[in-house]
């Protein structure tokens, strides 16, 4: 009925819809409708990105139909994913994970099982430090308007009512995702809060001046992330949104390194830095170009490495990894970058 239904509305506004099914391996249903595009509206709208390399979700329900079905769509979306039946199985993979050094990204907890319900896991949860800082979503088929009394306290980030649907599933995860990154950069920042008094030396330079890097990543939090970090080891610091940015910095103004980000729209990091060196040639320069990709496997760095960049690093961007590279590409005493073009 739903697929009846849909065909004849796509139809009544000029467009058509079809279907490719094959046996054991499902069906993809495409639609095509005609839209006219506003072209005096000059507003960029960019969708959220599910962006969920090198992170795990724990998805916790006594029903299996539903289990299958959430690592489906987790799966889907490129974040992996690991069941459990019950609190205590769950507890004890949280614990383990975070031990190992590989804590879960999020977790998303039904609640009402058997045993312990999802409040009462939830609460296990957060009373245990290593495991406390993983943000939760409750799963739950009570559904009446206001928040419900499990979501007093810390204990949820979210909740969503039985069936969830799918896009409101991944703009939950990724809201909860987003939040719990600027909070943790947020408390990063007040950690690194130092003096203004007393300003940072820089241990690229030998007489201490900020070495000037131009990061070009589209992330925000990433932005946000990476700059903490180097203004911690006494960088000056700028931030290019996408390749054709950076490019465009880099032709009015100078740096002494580049941290060029892989996938970015617009231009990616391979295109970004071929108009560099070609710029580079043309003024006689030699600015070094690190590649940044979460894709960390050795075919990656060759990768950066055939696209004219220097050297590479891997993400998620570790403090001791960055000063590592920057030490190896630091310009020497007398060859710092002038501020501004001429």
């Amino acid at each position: 009925l739903g697929l009846a239904i849909s065909k004849r509305m796509i139809e009544a506004m000029g467009g058509e819809i079809s279907v490719e099914s094959a046996v054991g391996k499902g069906s993809t249903f495409r639609i095509r409708i005609p839209l006219a595009v506003d072209e005096t509206d000059e507003r960029i709208i960019t969708a959220a990105r599910a962006d969920f390399e090198n992170m795990r979700a724990l998805i916790v329900d006594d029903n299996e139909v539903n289990r299958i079905i959430l690592l489906e769509q987790l799966n889907s979306w490129g974040l992996a994913a690991d069941a459990f039946t019950n609190a205590q199985t769950a507890l004890a993979a949280m614990q383990k994970a975070a031990k190992g050094g590989a804590p879960y990204a999020i977790g998303i907890l039904d609640f009402q099982m058997s045993g312990a319900d999802g409040a009462e896991l939830a609460q296990r949860i957060k009373a245990d430090p290593s495991t406390a800082n993983t943000p939760l979503i409750l799963l739950t088929s009570a559904g009446r308007k206001g928040d419900p009394a499990e979501l007093k306290g810390d204990l949820f980030a979210a909740y969503l009512v039985k069936p969830a649907r799918t896009s409101f599933l991944l703009d939950a995860i990724l809201t909860v995702l987003n939040e719990k990154a600027v909070s943790d950069l947020r408390k990063q920042e007040t950690a690194l809060r130092h003096d203004e008094n007393q300003p940072l030396s820089c241990p690229f330079t030998e007489d201490g001046s900020p070495l000037r890097v131009l990061v070009a990543e589209d992330n925000a939090v990433n932005q946000m992330v990476v700059k903490a970090m180097l203004e911690k080891l006494g960088c000056e610091v700028a931030i290019a949104a996408n390749g054709k940015l950076a490019v465009e910095h880099y032709r009015q103004d100078s740096a002494d390194v580049i941290l060029m980000d892989i996938s970015m729209p617009e231009m990616d990091g391979e295109e970004a830095t071929a108009h560099i060196r070609k710029l580079q040639s043309e003024l006689g320069e030699t600015t070094p170009i690190i590649g940044v990709t979460a894709h960390a496997l050795r075919e990656d760095r060759q990768r950066c490495i055939d696209a004219g960049m220097d050297d590479y690093l891997p993400k998620p961007v570790k403090q001791d990894a960055l000063a590592e590279v920057l030490s190896r590409w630091a310009p020497k005493s007398g060859q710092h970058a002038v501020s501004t073009r001429a």
